[in-house]
Protein backbone atom coordinates (compact mmCIF):
# COMPACT_ATOMS: atom_id res chain seq x y z
CA UNK A 1 0.00 0.00 0.00
CA UNK A 2 1.27 3.45 -0.86
CA UNK A 3 1.88 5.40 2.37
CA UNK A 4 0.28 8.52 0.94
CA UNK A 5 -3.01 6.64 0.46
CA UNK A 6 -3.34 5.98 4.18
CA UNK A 7 -5.22 8.48 6.33
CA UNK A 8 -3.03 10.38 8.79
CA UNK A 9 -4.58 8.49 11.70
CA UNK A 10 -3.27 5.20 10.27
CA UNK A 11 0.34 6.38 9.90
CA UNK A 12 3.24 6.19 12.32
CA UNK A 13 6.43 8.21 12.63
CA UNK A 14 9.64 7.80 14.57
CA UNK A 15 11.20 11.23 15.09
CA UNK A 16 14.78 11.51 16.28
CA UNK A 17 15.85 14.80 17.79
CA UNK A 18 12.22 15.25 18.83
CA UNK A 19 12.91 17.30 21.97
CA UNK A 20 13.72 20.56 20.17
CA UNK A 21 14.10 22.42 16.91
CA UNK A 22 12.96 20.92 13.63
CA UNK A 23 12.33 17.50 15.19
CA UNK A 24 9.94 19.01 17.71
CA UNK A 25 8.18 21.09 15.06
CA UNK A 26 7.67 18.01 12.89
CA UNK A 27 6.47 16.01 15.89
CA UNK A 28 3.88 18.63 16.82
CA UNK A 29 2.57 18.91 13.25
CA UNK A 30 2.28 15.16 12.73
CA UNK A 31 0.77 14.62 16.17
CA UNK A 32 -1.86 17.31 15.45
CA UNK A 33 -2.67 15.56 12.16
CA UNK A 34 -3.35 12.34 14.07
CA UNK A 35 -0.16 10.47 13.22
CA UNK A 36 1.10 8.15 15.96
CA UNK A 37 4.50 9.62 16.78
CA UNK A 38 7.30 8.29 18.92
CA UNK A 39 9.95 10.82 19.93
CA UNK A 40 13.59 9.95 20.52
CA UNK A 41 16.29 12.24 21.84
CA UNK A 42 19.44 12.30 23.94
CA UNK A 43 18.11 15.02 26.27
CA UNK A 44 15.79 13.18 28.67
CA UNK A 45 14.67 16.34 30.47
CA UNK A 46 13.54 18.15 27.33
CA UNK A 47 12.01 14.94 26.01
CA UNK A 48 9.88 14.51 29.14
CA UNK A 49 8.68 18.12 28.83
CA UNK A 50 7.64 17.51 25.22
CA UNK A 51 5.78 14.37 26.24
CA UNK A 52 3.82 16.42 28.75
CA UNK A 53 2.92 18.99 26.06
CA UNK A 54 1.94 16.77 23.12
CA UNK A 55 1.32 13.46 24.83
CA UNK A 56 3.42 11.34 22.48
CA UNK A 57 5.37 8.25 23.57
CA UNK A 58 9.04 9.00 24.13
CA UNK A 59 12.31 7.09 24.17
CA UNK A 60 15.38 8.47 25.91
CA UNK A 61 18.28 7.45 23.67
CA UNK A 62 20.86 8.54 26.24
CA UNK A 63 20.39 5.14 27.88
CA UNK A 64 22.07 3.15 25.12
CA UNK A 65 21.67 -0.14 26.99
CA UNK A 66 17.92 0.19 26.31
CA UNK A 67 18.28 0.52 22.53
CA UNK A 68 17.55 -3.12 21.64
CA UNK A 69 14.31 -3.01 23.65
CA UNK A 70 13.42 0.39 22.14
CA UNK A 71 13.83 -0.83 18.58
CA UNK A 72 11.86 -4.01 19.32
CA UNK A 73 8.99 -1.88 20.64
CA UNK A 74 9.07 0.44 17.64
CA UNK A 75 9.08 -2.45 15.19
CA UNK A 76 6.09 -4.08 16.92
CA UNK A 77 3.89 -0.96 16.72
CA UNK A 78 0.83 -3.09 16.13
CA UNK A 79 0.84 -3.56 19.89
CA UNK A 80 0.39 -0.64 22.32
CA UNK A 81 3.70 0.98 23.23
CA UNK A 82 4.70 1.74 26.78
CA UNK A 83 5.46 5.43 27.29
CA UNK A 84 8.09 6.75 29.55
Amino acid sequence: MNISSKPWSKQQALITGGASGIGLAIARKLHNLGVRVVLCDLDATKLAAVRDVIGAPIKDLAKTHQLPKTWDQIISWQKPMVTG
